[in-house]
């Protein structure tokens, strides 16, 4: 859980001038309040960090209240538990703050960002190089996600992702794209009308054998312009985790009226790679199971150009490792 305790309305008119009376009480009002959370559940290890607001103004001057607060928690928090906040709109100064140890944006893809950017795949991809470029050595999360309309509600064509393909290719596009969880949705009452739950089981499966603690693993990027294929993935010198997607087999590209996919095989590069020999594993990203093993060499000194997948229609995924 991430616990999010303090109620924003009630502090943002007091944050507008650091050396105001106003602000010192807002952070005092602030300690007292986490400390009693430290005390209530600070012992729960289902507790993973302490969120101080959620969706606070980005341009309020609120260093010196993360630093004293920041300061406090690292007195009284025994587990030294994680820190984090949001903000309405991107907050590169937030993201920078060394007393906040989680960089977070929200993000929901509108109708009129649809031109800007071109798929929910896109969306993942511009927000977290927005997070590496501002918190480059720190966790980072997208902590609210979705389709949403231009005045930030839901989406009323939502329902009609009857495959929740929106839904499925932001959590794969996510887990090997750089952040440190997958993306987490805003519209669950509606995700659990749609029984979402079955995505969850795949991502899994695939993140157990992503060694995110035992290799020095590096976020990569491939496209193929002419057919629309991206591949994202997480490498280090002698592995690779991929998730390979079709531009045709994402929600936005059905709401343009694109046609969906055929099964069929691609011809693609997994960038990142050693030379030596490799045995690559081919899983359904919609079942989360593994499928056929096939090996593959990479020369001394060259990139993999190419290499054949298996028949998929909208997306796979394919773990490398060393032979």
């Amino acid at each position: 859980l991430q616990l999010c305790l303090l109620t924003r309305d009630l502090f943002m008119h007091r944050l507008r001038d650091p050396a105001s009376e106003s602000y010192r009480s807002a952070i005092e009002d602030a300690k007292r309040t986490f400390r009693y959370a430290v005390a209530r559940w600070g012992y729960s290890p289902a507790v993973a960090a302490w969120e101080y607001w959620n969706e606070i103004d980005p341009g309020l001057p609120t260093d010196r209240f993360y630093e004293e607060l920041g300061q406090y928690l690292e007195e009284i928090d025994p587990y030294r538990h994680l820190r984090t906040t949001s903000a309405w709109g991107p907050s590169p100064k937030d993201c920078r703050h060394p007393r906040l140890d989680i960089a977070e944006v929200h993000y929901y893809l509108r109708p009129q960002d649809r031109e800007k950017i071109r798929d929910e795949v896109a969306a993942v991809l511009d927000r977290t190089a927005f997070l590496r470029e501002h918190a480059a050595k720190k966790p980072v999360l997208i902590g609210e996600f979705g389709l949403a309309d231009d005045k930030w509600r839901e989406d009323p064509q939502m329902p009609q992702d009857t495959e929740l393909l929106h839904f499925h290719n932001s959590l794969w596009a996510s887990l090997v794209s750089g952040v440190s969880g997958t993306t987490l949705f805003w519209w669950w009452d509606r995700l659990d009308r749609m029984n979402a739950y079955s995505h969850y089981l795949p991502v899994a499966r695939f993140a157990e054998v992503i060694p995110f603690t035992r290799e020095a693993l590096q976020p990569v990027i491939w496209k193929d312009d002419a057919t629309g294929i991206r591949v994202l993935g997480m490498t280090a010198n002698r592995c690779g985790y991929y998730w390979i997607v079709r531009e045709s087999g994402t929600w936005l590209s059905r709401l343009r009226g694109e046609p969906a996919p055929q099964s069929a095989t691609a011809r693609i590069v997994l960038p990142g790679l050693a030379g030596g020999r490799y045995r690559v594993i081919w899983w359904d990203t919609w079942q989360g199971r593994k499928g056929a093993e096939v090996p593959l060499t990479v020369p001394t000194g060259e990139e993999v150009r190419t290499i054949e997948t298996v028949a998929f229609t909208t997306d796979i995924a394919a773990q490398v490792e060393q032979d």
